[in-house]
């Protein structure tokens, strides 16, 4: 079902009880692209008193232990696969993207996903859109915390069946071509703003699993936008996360809040 919104990657938020904040779509990425708008978005920052991104960064970067993204029992890719199916997987991705798959042999295979995504990418920035603007908003003195929390992203991602992990790492290993043209696509969408094609492309790509990462988590994410008691905030998200019939904006005007999208290109 098609939602009636304009293209934006920034919305300003209009509570019931007279508050104001700003809800921000971004990306984990370091390309180029995702900065486009870096310098509007750091003004608008400065003008807030709170920063929230999904997560707490720095409760993350105390809590998580690199085990926490490792297949659980000490299992690897190796052994769960077999052989020649690994060894082709293996050929495929360093032949067409140049990196090697028993690098992340231990690793959760969403992580091994999100790692490829990443590699695909350039890596024009120090760090991904979404760690810059935090660590902008720390440097600014603005109190810094997250929609979600870090054990509620861990205990996710390990709730997720192994098997349909490795069924979809091994689906997008088979056609690496087609999912770096996907990449790239999410890439232009994203500097056009268009964040219903990112929305579409993203359920698309997450198969059973758009249940669980989209709309069961837009849903507890939007009821913490409206629920926050403090008036001008700087919330970020995924920018996948904006548009949809369970999206944040749709969410978020059906909890009473005027959502009015901001022209980035000005």
């Amino acid at each position: 079902m098609f939602i009636s919104m304009r293209n934006a990657l920034l919305w300003q938020l209009f509570y019931p009880d007279g508050k104001e904040s700003l809800l921000f779509g971004t990306m984990h990425v370091r390309d180029k692209s995702a900065y486009r708008f870096v310098d509007t978005i750091k003004e608008k920052i400065l003008l807030c008193n709170c920063y929230y991104g999904e997560i707490d960064l720095n409760e993350a970067g105390l809590s998580i232990k690199p085990e926490d993204y490792m297949m659980p029992s000490g299992v690897s890719l190796r052994e769960l696969l077999p052989k020649r199916k690994y060894e082709r997987m293996q050929k495929y991705l360093e032949k067409i993207i140049g990196i090697q798959l028993e690098n992340f042999d231990m690793l959760l295979p969403l992580i091994t996903i999100n790692k490829i995504a990443e590699s695909i990418l350039t890596e024009d920035e120090a760090l991904s859109l979404d760690h810059y603007l935090w660590l902008f908003a720390e440097q600014h003195s603005k109190a810094c915390g997250g929609i979600e929390s870090v054990e509620e992203q861990l205990e996710l991602m390990k709730s997720i069946n192994i098997d349909l992990q490795l069924r979809m790492l091994v689906k997008l290993c088979k056609n690496l071509s087609s999912y770096r043209k996907q990449v790239n696509t999410l890439k232009n969408y994203y500097e056009n703003q268009q964040i219903h094609q990112l929305y579409k492309v993203t359920r698309s790509s997450l198969g059973k699993l758009k249940h669980d990462l989209l709309k069961k988590r837009n849903i507890k994410m939007a009821r913490r936008i409206a629920d926050i008691d403090l008036d001008k905030n700087f919330f970020t998200v995924g920018a996948a996360h904006l548009a949809g019939y369970y999206g944040l904006i749709r969410l978020l005007r059906q909890d009473g809040i005027k959502c009015k999208a901001i022209n980035l290109n000005i």
